[in-house]
């Protein structure tokens, strides 16, 4: 399933962004777009985010889908019941 979780076409803007100053070195002597690689590590950190509380979310209808069932049998069981009364 892909989350989307930004809109990729909206315009870029500045930022100031502290990182440390080795790292900043050699990721610009091996030519590394520091930019992008931020951009793509904002947007993958917020699509795992989105999938973690889609995930809770569906735990929490299953859940209460298991306790509707619990209470009141499934929709098979509605129409085997129906079935035999009606055969």
């Amino acid at each position: 399933m892909i989350i989307v979780t930004h809109d990729a076409a909206a315009p870029r803007r500045t930022v100031s962004v502290t990182i440390n100053s080795d790292l900043m070195a050699k990721a610009k002597a091996a030519k590394i777009n520091v930019s992008a690689v931020a951009e793509a590590a904002v947007a993958a950190a917020l699509a795992q985010r989105a999938r973690a509380a889609l995930i809770q979310e569906l735990h929490v209808e299953a859940e209460a889908h298991d306790r509707f069932v619990a209470e009141h049998g499934s929709f098979s069981d509605g129409v085997d019941a129906w079935l035999e009364e009606n055969g």
